[in-house]
């Protein structure tokens, strides 16, 4: 490694004026008097370079005024401007009206309101304190980070830029925002692969999604990967996901999701649970997605929906919930049965309006209810379950086949 080079247009001078003025004076002042100034040269053009063993930069400086503290080695400059550079290449470009320039070794600290320029990727990052070794292609930034991207923009209490990766990582009081989707997301650790877009942590992370300013969905987990580009948030960890739809007055539970924020749709994995309020509802399921732009749930594999309201249960194959239209659809092998009278119905498929409570049956229907006790079968079924009004009815191929079970009579002395 070469020695760092200060480089100036005026040092000559300040040496030399240093001289004359410690030669004069009778030998009266005593240097104690003015320690402010001790062993401190004013410059102006102040510049600063540091290369490696084979020639190559590994930083330039320049400022238009400075002050170099010869025993510490730190020049505290003035509208500053310069480089660092990566196999000999310009990688960031730093500027700040006020800094101090600690050289020490191979690493240089930055003290000041700095402002670091990716050339690569449109990263600017502003910090107290930023300090560069090149041996590693390192930026430590200590005190604060406000990191901007014309994707993104993040803030937290400390982080480092692995260069050749184009790797930010984030500490403690994480805050990111993506404009584009109007998301902020909050965290105590967060990495940041610029180059690929791609947002990840392992910590509790809480996402925030607004619309005209007003918060309208929440999401937490225990991680997160989030594609900038992509729009995609994968969410999971050992927690449970908890999603929640203002707009819809929604709460869903899973144990991992993927977040298409773009269109807004959900696919959850295991365990799934809804809890709705309009209407009074619960759904649960292993595999779900979530259209929240449309408001519509569809299950690929097997679910039940209960009514709290109804205390009515129905469970299928599979299906869908229109809460839009407050129509479900319920496909292979659905039931449905009321609590409050033990009515039940089974069929190929079920279409049940919520609003209404009419059910729609196709397929090997099979009803049965309890006052009185009654049993049907038959090719299609319309009516509701909770006042015992279906009507079976066959498909013209098909007879209806109805059994009547009277109630045992009491017994005679």
């Amino acid at each position: 490694m070469n020695p760092p080079r200060w480089l100036t247009t005026g040092i000559a001078v300040a040496l030399c004026c240093g001289m004359i003025l410690s030669g004069c004076g009778g030998g009266k002042k005593d240097p104690a008097d003015n320690p402010a100034t001790e062993n401190k040269l004013s410059i102006d053009n102040f510049s600063l370079e540091q290369s490696n063993a084979q020639g190559k930069l590994w930083w330039k400086m320049k400022a238009k005024k400075a002050s170099y503290t010869i025993d510490r080695k730190v020049a505290q400059v003035k509208d500053l401007a310069g480089e660092l550079y990566q196999d000999g290449q310009v990688i960031m470009r730093l500027t700040a009206q006020t800094a101090d320039v600690i050289q020490n070794g191979e690493k240089v600290t930055l003290r000041g309101d700095v402002t670091t320029t990716e050339t690569r990727n449109q990263l600017v990052v502003v910090s107290q304190e930023l300090e560069w070794q090149p041996n590693q292609d390192l930026l430590t930034i200590s005190k604060g980070v406000r990191a901007t991207h014309p994707k993104a923009q993040m803030t937290a209490d400390r982080g480092t830029y692995v260069s050749r990766q184009q790797r930010l990582e984030l500490f403690d009081k994480i805050i990111a925002v993506a404009p584009a989707e109007n998301i902020r997301l909050q965290t105590s650790y967060l990495v940041w692969d610029v180059d690929t877009a791609n947002i990840s942590g392992d910590k509790p992370v809480r996402i925030d999604r607004f619309k005209e300013g007003k918060q309208i969905e929440q999401v937490n987990a225990d991680s997160v990967s989030y594609n900038i580009d992509k729009q995609v948030a994968k969410l999971g960890g050992s927690s449970r996901v908890k999603f929640t739809s203002i707009e819809q007055a929604m709460k869903v539970e899973a144990n991992s999701a993927t977040w298409e924020i773009q269109p807004n749709v959900v696919s959850l994995q295991d365990k799934i649970r809804f809890d709705g309020t309009k209407p009074l509802m619960r759904v649960t399921s292993n595999n779900a997605r979530w259209n929240i732009k449309q408001q519509l749930i569809t299950a690929t594999n097997a679910l039940e929906i209960f009514d709290q309201t109804e205390q009515a249960t129905f469970t299928a194959n599979s299906g869908s919930l229109d809460l839009a239209k407050n129509t479900a659809v319920l496909n292979g092998n659905a039931r449905g049965s009321s609590t409050r009278n033990q009515a039940k119905i089974q069929a190929e498929k079920i279409t049940w309006d919520i609003t209404s409570q009419q059910i729609t049956g196709k397929g090997q229907i099979r009803y049965q209810q309890t006052d009185p006790v009654l049993k049907v079968n038959g090719a299609e079924a319309i009516g509701k379950l909770q006042d015992q009004s279906v009507v079976v009815t066959g498909n013209g191929k098909d007879f209806v086949e109805t059994l009547i079970i009277p109630s045992p009579e009491s017994p005679t002395k």
